[in-house]
């Protein structure tokens, strides 16, 4: 019996490569053809088995195996397209619900984003075009590896909220005020929340207190501070008095600083309105809700999600110190052109969070 098995697979097989073979003969790009179609794996067992007389073209004499890996090379290839396209459907068939998250979004701008961080681009602006940024030499020029110039960009970062800090260390960088070593240790620890924000949105409207606010914000500092000193330069600072050669008049300084802080405006609510319309749409077609998935991508929707309770106030923290997506993209559109690279600044928002988390857990206990 077992042998008579055997006859009749060899015979299914020598039907399988009689059928193949011809096929091959009659189309040159049978190859092409083949990796562009989904095959079951009964089926591609099947055409190995029979791929002894299979030459595809380009393989090289004698070769018996079909390459699978330019299958999924292939599949890969095309992925984005096919993604972007079913993206494209989801917007199309929530039209409605689309324009309104981006009515929505360019609302958020104009009553919040825009009066909260427009000045503060102006006058960071203005600080370094018109060699203000020594002033700090004696309070804060001493600390390892920070040089007063540096010291500016943490003061404007604490003060102005996310993206002031990365914007003003991106103008040190531009105007020759520090080395790309330094500028990528400042970003670690120089682009934080706003006092304004902490105290208004996570404060008073997540936990409705003025203590909780000024607790989160002293953590989200502190920690910010901590990452700093974590990732400082070995070396000494540089000097911090700004070169004669780069200031600037009052008249020209004040006009490139307005048109400066148009443009970085323009790139922050661009971003701001692309990621409250894709988490609209994310969280519409999966139901996906959870406060720490939506603040990973934009800090404010999730932050005003949490509930006012001890979990609430480490998630806040964390969140706080992580930024969000969005936030990341923001910086790295106000940092064009900078020289900078994003990944120790990447691995200082996540380490920034995780020191927030632990400082808040251990708090928490005598602030709620």
């Amino acid at each position: 019996v077992v042998f008579a098995g055997e006859l009749h697979l060899r015979h299914i097989r020598g039907e399988l490569a009689g059928q193949v073979e011809p096929l091959h003969r009659g189309q040159p790009h049978l190859r092409e053809l083949f990796l562009l179609h989904s095959v079951t794996p009964p089926m591609r067992r099947s055409l190995c088995r029979a791929a002894g007389k299979l030459a595809c073209p380009g393989d090289k004499p004698g070769t018996a195996d079909i390459e699978w890996s330019e299958v999924m090379r292939m599949r890969w290839r095309y992925a984005p397209a096919a993604a972007l396209l079913a993206v494209m459907a989801v917007v199309l068939a929530r039209s409605e619900e689309t324009a309104q998250a981006v009515r929505d979004g360019l609302a958020l701008c104009a009553q919040s984003v825009v009066p909260a961080l427009f000045p503060f681009f102006v006058l960071s602006g203005l600080f370094i075009s018109m060699g203000c940024a020594g002033v700090l030499a004696p309070a804060l020029g001493r600390l390892p590896g920070v040089s007063p110039a540096g010291a500016s960009a943490f003061l404007l970062g604490a003060v102005g909220g996310y993206p002031v800090g990365a914007r003003t260390v991106g103008q040190l960088r531009a105007a020759g005020l520090c080395g790309r070593e330094e500028g990528e240790c400042l970003l670690t620890c120089c682009n934080n929340a706003g006092p304004a924000f902490i105290f208004g949105v996570a404060g008073l409207g997540c936990f409705g207190s003025l203590r909780a606010g000024a607790a989160l914000y002293a953590i989200h500092i502190g920690s910010a501070a901590l990452v700093g000193l974590l990732h400082r330069r070995r070396g000494g600072s540089s000097a911090g008095a700004l070169p004669a050669a780069i200031r600037m008049r009052p008249s020209q300084a004040l006009i490139d600083a307005v048109q400066s802080a148009a443009g970085a405006m323009v790139q922050v609510c661009a971003f701001v309105v692309f990621f409250l319309t894709a988490l609209r749409l994310l969280t519409g077609l999966t139901g996906w809700s959870h406060p720490a998935l939506l603040g990973f991508f934009e800090l404010t929707n999730g932050i005003l999600r949490l509930p006012p309770t001890r979990a609430g106030f480490v998630w806040a923290a964390a969140l706080l110190g992580w930024g969000g997506l969005s936030v990341h993209c923001q910086t790295a559109a106000v940092l064009r052109g900078a020289g900078l690279s994003l990944r120790p600044y990447l691995r200082g928002k996540a380490l920034q969070a995780a020191l927030s988390a632990a400082t808040a857990a251990f708090t928490a206990q005598w602030i709620l």
